[in-house]
């Protein structure tokens, strides 16, 4: 037997003729109107970009409570018959609001199996297939007459929503959402229902995104605070905008708490990070944390070593050096990839198609040298107040300059722009409560010795010695500006890129 000869067609027949018929239908013994509501899932053919689904198919499962519409995949209640996707309301009478809200519920639930986010919406439709089959296409129920209600919400008026649409919405890559639908006929109608069919369908309707960025889902959750910060004082939290090579850079500032991501894993173990800036050109600049969002002290970093163990030379200021040449890496640039390569970079865990080859700064533009090479840098952060920037300056050197990497580490101007103090300060989200330094991609100066800034234990940031120290490393990446992100960017709810 067919699904569809399973189905009983009934009317609100009138009384026999001479029977005083009475205004308000209240009890209809023996009649019945029978709401047959098929859900079938309409398809809205859209195609927005080559890169985005055509969601042009339907497909349904043997027990018909489970359909797929391009990438929304629609659940049903089992109901026992075997016809899971049809909502049935025997025995329909006109039924007060209260009533038809305590009634049982229709349930289905909406999951979004796509990459990217995508726009629905719910409406009651005439199944033009049933109506066509019982031929009562003029002998219709009035739309009027049908109330309804949205898991609990105000009974409403069927007839008061444009194109009968009830609901509409957003289900972001792997979001689900369970609706529970009550229909009932409401007691204000009169005689003018009496012989009307009915015959509904459920109708969702999909449509691809322009997919919401990572950039975008940050600025969202965040206010961009106005002006600059006071550099020489620890005054000013949450996110400011400055300038990079770029364009406009987000950068967070002071004890913020709402900038944890957890992105990729070293063996069983996830790796979390915190969210230095929106680059200027959309990608997302992240710093290690450790591997978990309580993680303090040394869990934060991945082990102390040499900025560069080959000698005094002044081409040991650069993260590589050489370049035109023989380019050598530095000790901390062979740490820093060494430890990428076992955990981001991994290629059975698939995070690194995520990560962009990024912009890093080892600004080694000499500005005087006279007695000793003091570079760029340091002439803008020893000021007070100290002047940060997020630009990279062109070198003549054969050493050091810009870099495009897949991983490196945070420059002095970061530190100082994210709350580092002269005078220290432990408030702010970089402070890790180390005992001894941090290494930055910043230079400091050369005298014989090459000089690095490095962030203190006290949260300050200052010129100390690269060759002799063996200094804490933490790593620094950039997520791709096409990513997207879940989570609202919390401890407990950090950012997940999806």
């Amino acid at each position: 037997m067919s699904r569809w000869s399973r189905r009983k067609k009934y009317s609100v027949e009138g009384e026999p003729e001479g029977k005083k018929i009475p205004m308000r239908v209240s009890k209809l013994v023996k009649r019945e109107l029978y709401l047959t509501m098929a859900s079938i899932v309409g398809v809205s053919l859209v195609i927005i970009g080559s890169t985005y689904a055509v969601f042009s198919s339907v497909n349904r499962s043997k027990e018909y409570n489970v359909i797929n519409v391009g990438t929304l995949q629609i659940e049903y209640d089992d109901t026992g018959s075997g016809l899971g996707d049809i909502i049935k309301l025997n025995n329909a009478f006109p039924v007060s609001d209260s009533t038809g809200q305590s009634n049982t519920p229709y349930k289905f639930k909406i999951t979004n199996t796509g990459s990217i986010a995508t726009n629905y919406s719910i409406r009651i439709a005439d199944d033009e297939g049933m109506i066509e089959a019982d031929g009562c296409s003029n002998n219709l129920l009035p739309k009027t007459a049908l109330k309804y209600s949205l898991n609990g919400g105000t009974a409403t008026l069927l007839s008061s929503k444009s194109n009968y649409v009830i609901e509409s919405g957003t289900l972001r890559a792997g979001e689900s959402k369970t609706y529970n639908l009550r229909m009932w006929i409401h007691t204000n109608v009169g005689n003018e229902i009496l012989g009307k069919h009915f015959h509904g369908k459920i109708v969702i309707e999909s449509e691809a995104t322009e997919p919401i960025l990572a950039k975008n889902t940050i600025l969202a959750n965040n206010t961009i605070q106005t002006g600059t910060p006071d550099f020489s004082t620890t005054s000013g939290t949450g996110l400011y905008q400055a300038e990079d090579d770029d364009g406009t850079s987000y950068y967070f500032r002071g004890n913020v708490t709402n900038n944890w991501v957890k992105f990729a894993a070293d063996g069983d173990e996830w790796l979390y990070w915190r969210i230095i800036r929106i680059n200027g050109d959309g990608t997302i600049r992240l710093l290690y944390n450790g591997k978990t969002t309580t993680t303090t002290g040394e869990g934060t970093t991945i082990g102390q070593y040499y900025m560069s163990s080959s000698g005094f030379q002044e081409k040991y200021m650069g993260y590589t050096y050489d370049r035109s040449s023989n380019e050598t890496d530095s000790g901390l640039k062979e740490m820093i990839d060494s430890w990428y390569e076992r955990t981001v970079g991994r290629a059975s865990q698939n995070f690194d198609q995520y990560v962009a080859t990024g912009k890093f700064c080892n600004d080694t533009k000499v500005l005087t040298n006279s007695g000793s090479v003091q570079y760029n840098r340091k002439a803008s952060l020893t000021l007070t107040p100290p002047y940060p920037s997020l630009t990279c300056a062109e070198t003549t050197e054969d050493y050091g300059g810009s870099y495009l990497l897949k991983a490196g580490t945070f420059t002095a101007d970061e530190a100082i722009m994210a709350g580092a103090v002269t005078s220290g300060n432990s408030n702010y989200y970089m402070y890790n409560g180390l005992n001894y330094g941090t290494w930055t991609m910043t230079p400091y100066e050369y005298s014989g010795t090459p000089y690095y800034f490095q962030q203190q234990p006290n949260g300050s940031v200052k010129g100390m010695n690269g060759y002799a120290s063996s200094v804490w490393v933490r790593p620094v990446i950039n997520l791709k500006a096409d990513v997207t992100l879940t989570g609202s960017g919390t401890a407990s709810n950090p950012y997940e890129v999806s």
